[in-house]
């Protein structure tokens, strides 16, 4: 990329500014990690910046791995971990991700490259009274602490290898939890035990975990703590080809490996400092991130079947949470990748919402998205469910005000008026096919 094209892309992410005035204008980029914002966005080539170097370095590692996917946003599933990190270093709200796939799918090695950085921790499970245990233990200089882990995870991103065993777990254990993890999101946690014990703690957490598709169907974590995760589907691999990576690992020393890949994602995250600062935004790119978040916060709300045919549809969460985890993502991803807010970050951004909202009902949005309109029989055949299910999805939807319904001898469904705002504001600010999930 040359530094007339890098300098076109400025003028457009930063509206404040006009040509020749100076990118580190205090009102613009503040501090050692607003020149270093500033530096990648006008450097001549990109590629050649000892940082880019370095993303590079840890991306051919991490590709020589683990089987990735093909084609340009192979490494998506990396930067996405990375950005989680990055992004939870800004002076704003915590941002929380899941990476989605079954098992044995890469996600826990995902998460364990960044599991040496030092404002991450690492945890392969949780209880009740992991975060706050109510008992003091002796500290390392003999005098009594809380034993409670919650005081030393402020201002990290606690990386969960395995979420699902969480899911899965015993119903009131869980419930505790989620409960738990609800006032930890928003930024303030108090319980008081019967032995005059107190925590009372205030603070910011990041999360990125890793979770198998079972999430789609926890009913009791969608209601009660859904709302503060969004979610990247981490994309399938050929299974050939997974099964004789896996006899290359063997021969690489997976130790061995497995420590050079958190030592170099470890060297490249620190190149960040914090608190970070916000990176501008261009008023189509926060045009289109308001209309994913409005978008999946509709589209992901919740409804109810009565053994009797009769529907029943929560009221639609506000966009304001999802437009601020939006945010946080698209100019996190900008800087781990060394590349300014462009259609390739909105891409990925665009994926990760989409991920966010229940397979079944994205599938039938795509689809009749890229057809205009669709039979429930055509649906069935995408869903895999039966006519009646499907029906049953449409018609939630419909009630949702995304989809509307055709009269005439075989019910049709097609966009409604939102949908079709909501699509144009999204399709001006990636410059690409909003259905961007496979049908």
């Amino acid at each position: 990329m040359t530094s007339t094209a890098v300098a076109h892309d400025v003028w457009k992410l930063l509206p404040g500014l006009k040509p020749g005035r100076s990118l580190l204008a205090p009102e613009v980029c503040r501090g050692d990690a607003g020149e270093l914002w500033a530096r990648m966005m006008i450097s001549d080539d990109m590629r050649h910046d000892p940082l880019c170097a370095e993303l590079e370095a840890l991306r051919e590692a991490y590709g020589a791995w683990l089987l990735l996917s093909d084609g340009e946003h192979r490494y998506d599933q990396l930067d996405v971990a990375l950005a989680v990190i990055v992004a939870n270093r800004f002076e704003s709200s915590p941002l929380w991700l899941m990476l989605v796939s079954p098992p044995s799918t890469a996600k826990t090695q995902t998460i364990e490259v960044c599991s040496q950085v030092d404002d991450t921790h690492l945890l392969s499970d949780l209880t009740p009274q992991t975060l706050a245990s109510g008992w003091d233990r002796e500290g390392e200089d003999g005098e009594s602490e809380d034993a409670s882990l919650l005081p030393k995870l402020k201002d990290k991103t606690v990386l969960f290898k395995d979420f699902t065993s969480i899911l899965t777990g015993q119903r009131d254990a869980r419930n505790k939890i989620f409960a738990q993890l609800r006032e930890i999101y928003d930024g303030a946690f108090y319980k008081a035990w019967g032995t005059g014990k107190e925590l009372n703690w205030r603070g910011k957490i990041g999360v990125l975990a890793g979770v198998t598709p079972i999430i789609d169907e926890q009913f009791a974590f969608n209601s009660q703590l859904g709302e503060r995760f969004i979610l990247y589907r981490i994309p399938a691999v050929n299974r050939k080809r997974q099964s004789r990576r896996a006899l290359d690992q063997q021969m690489m020393g997976e130790d061995a490996t497995r420590e050079r890949l958190r030592w170099a994602a470890t060297k490249y995250l620190r190149n960040f400092p914090r608190p970070q600062p916000m990176a501008p935004l261009s008023e189509v790119i926060s045009v289109g991130i308001g209309a994913l978040a409005d978008y999946v916060a509709i589209a992901r709300t919740g409804a109810h079947f009565s053994a009797y045919g009769e529907m029943t549809v929560s009221e639609p969460e506000g966009p304001a949470r999802l437009t601020k985890q939006f945010g946080l993502v698209i100019r996190a991803l900008a800087l781990v990748r060394c590349e300014p807010i462009n259609e390739s970050t909105f891409r990925v951004l665009t994926q990760v919402a989409y991920d966010t909202i229940p397979p079944v009902r994205q599938k039938l949005l795509a689809l009749v998205i890229k057809h205009g309109e669709v039979t429930v029989r055509d649906a069935a055949k995408v869903a895999k469910l039966s006519d009646s299910m499907t029906e049953n999805h449409l018609k939630a939807l419909a009630r949702l005000e995304l989809l509307e319904e055709l009269g005439g001898r075989a019910t049709r469904w097609t966009r409604s008026v939102l949908l079709r705002e909501l699509m144009m504001d999204i399709e001006q600010a990636g410059k690409t096919d909003p259905a961007v999930t496979e049908v």
